[in-house]
């Protein structure tokens, strides 16, 4: 199984993160841009890939744990950037301009919790970002230069009640990816001293 997990938008945050991915494409005209359908726009806390389904069944254990560890927050989406640059974006994505700090938390619990069960760590620095789109050429990354350049700042799109996240299963094809939820958890409130 191909997995990985993941934090949704709310159904709310979904309609404007749409808008939003609508309007950047409007200025981003080019046939080698492979954008995001809105219903597969997530935040990856953990992209563990194909693993056996026997490993699946430890991924929940230690997801479990570290759903356990974490009370439910906000994070408010905006800010547009690119990967590797702007000068040479190859994934296009908007960014959290709060509650940056306690998803990325929650991703290292989830990372440190997987590791503890024989999960590799992650390599790279975690960055709170929702993809937009993936650019197919220097063409197609040239349009986007020109094309965020006209967007303008976007400062606060949408907020994000997380009270949970997802471990998720992609199956790859042809037309593109199909996400399956395996199993959510819930993020549990901690307990105030008395």
């Amino acid at each position: 199984m191909r997995i990985f997990f993941a934090v949704f938008p709310t159904p709310s945050a979904l309609e404007k993160l749409t808008e939003l991915l609508a309007a950047v494409r409007r200025r981003c005209p080019s046939d080698e841009i492979r954008w995001v359908l809105p219903e597969q726009l997530h935040y990856t806390l953990k992209f563990l890939g194909e693993q056996p389904e026997t490993r699946v069944s430890d991924a929940i254990a230690a997801a479990r744990r570290a759903a356990r560890s974490c009370s439910p927050f906000d994070i408010v989406v905006g800010g547009l950037g690119a990967f590797p640059n702007a000068q040479h974006p190859k994934v296009v994505w908007v960014g959290t301009n709060e509650g940056a700090p306690t998803l990325t938390a929650l991703s290292a619990r989830l990372d440190e919790e997987l590791a503890q069960v024989g999960f590799e760590r992650e390599a790279r620095p975690f960055v709170p970002h929702l993809t937009l789109a993936r650019t197919k050429s220097r063409a197609a990354e040239q349009a986007v230069v020109r094309g965020l350049a006209k967007v303008g700042e976007v400062n606060e799109v949408a907020r994000i009640r997380v009270d949970s996240f997802a471990l998720m299963q992609s199956q790859l094809s042809p037309k593109g990816s199909t996400y399956t939820v395996v199993e959510s958890f819930p993020l549990e409130p901690l307990s105030s001293s008395p």
